[in-house]
């Protein structure tokens, strides 16, 4: 969706707008923050002003303590000192740097320093009159120091205070540049959005003389319109005659069509009486296969079983051959071993001078010889039966 010049007019004005407050708004700021700013500058004047006035009043003490010191005087020089001043300043200082903690324990070290010192001149001042002189100079060293160290922290205050009011004074300049760059951008985007609403609006004049040249055009485009319609409408009365004749002839290849249903109805029930027959030899002819399927198994299984008889066969001829060499290897290799030993035990069982224990290990050989010649006889029976059961399953 296209966005119109008027559209656009008045979404630059809106910026405008916009930024017009914007502006406005970050005047505000600004000028809220200068005012805090010059309220923090006057704060840190302030204490400088208070520290010095401080140190002030606490150097007229020094002075007044010394000339009593100086004049012997016995007398509290506390009705001229008024020290109400003194601890009114502090009070305000402690007040005016709430927000530094650093400050706030130089006014509590000060605090504290001036209160010993008042406290010192007081005492000494009054027995100035009753020291010597020797004791009043160390009485008046004593007083400088306080003094000094009062000083030191009252400096230390005022150099702080000159510190931060340097850096309020380069914050509130940095500000004011800061302010100044962004309200110079402000109004150099308010003077260009400006010139681009000027452009708009001149571009939408320039648009709406050329809609006007268009609407001429358009007005000539629909007079030629009309009579290419009057023109198509001829052409249509011509049309309906020309579909006239069409729907006669529709009427007839209907009639043909129909004819023609009733051929391919007549030939879809032959195509179908030929796929059933030839399902019904699809079905034959898978039988066929399937029983020759099974023949084909039934003749590997009986080659199989063959090849197993065969090996089986050859296998007996192995074990009667075997069987028949055992028979041989049991009936002269190992009953004529048993046979000699029987022999020789014999021989010696017949003569007489073979000590007694003797006869008896003999006697021993004889019986295991009579075992093994059991034994042997046995085995030659049992391989010879086998032997004539291997021969008649052959036969079979």
């Amino acid at each position: 969706m296209k966005i119109s010049i008027l559209h656009k007019f008045l979404l630059f004005s809106f910026i405008i707008l916009g930024s017009i407050g914007f502006l406005a708004i970050a005047t505000y700021k600004s000028n809220q923050k200068l005012h805090v700013s010059e309220i923090l500058l006057d704060h840190t004047k302030q204490v400088i002003y208070l520290s010095g006035d401080i140190l002030t009043l606490v150097k007229e003490v020094e002075i007044i303590t010394q000339d009593f010191v100086i004049r012997n005087d016995s007398t509290s020089p506390e009705h001229l000192i008024s020290t109400t001043p003194i601890f009114t300043n502090i009070k305000q200082l402690k007040l005016l740097t709430t927000d530094n903690p650093a400050q706030q324990l130089r006014i509590d070290s000060l605090s504290v320093n001036v209160q010993k010192y008042l406290d010192f001149a007081f005492k000494k001042s009054r027995s100035a009159a009753d020291q010597a002189d020797t004791i009043a100079g160390n009485t008046a060293r004593t007083g400088r120091k306080y003094t000094d160290y009062i000083r030191k922290i009252a400096n230390e205050i005022q150099q702080d205070e000159y510190n931060l009011l340097q850096q309020r004074k380069q914050i509130n300049e940095r500000s004011l540049q800061v302010f100044n760059r962004f309200s110079v951008i402000i109004f150099i985007l308010i003077f260009l959005f400006t010139i681009l609403v000027l452009l708009s609006a001149g571009n939408f004049l320039i648009q709406n003389k050329d809609k006007e040249k268009r609407a001429a055009d358009l007005v000539i485009a629909n007079q030629e319109l009309l009579f290419q319609n009057a023109e198509k409408e001829k052409r249509a009365a011509e049309l309906i005659i020309a579909n006239t004749e069409l729907a006669f002839q529709n009427q007839e290849k209907e009639k043909r069509a129909a004819e023609l249903l009733d051929a391919i109805k007549e030939l879809a029930y032959q195509n179908e009486e030929k796929r059933k027959r030839a399902e019904e030899l699809i079905i034959t002819i898978e039988e066929l296969a399937f029983q020759n399927r099974e023949k084909e198994k039934g003749a590997a299984e009986l080659s199989i079983a063959n090849n197993e008889l065969i090996k089986t066969e050859e296998y007996l001829k192995e074990y009667i051959l075997g069987l028949e060499e055992m028979m041989f290897m049991t009936s002269h290799n190992v009953r004529h071993p048993v046979a000699n030993i029987l022999g020789l035990s014999n021989l010696l069982d017949q003569s007489i001078h073979l000590p007694e224990r003797l006869k008896q290990l003999i006697d021993y050989i004889k019986q295991a010889a009579l075992s093994l010649d059991i034994f042997t006889r046995e085995l030659t029976t049992f391989m010879s039966e086998l032997e004539k059961k291997g021969k008649n399953k052959t036969r079979v």
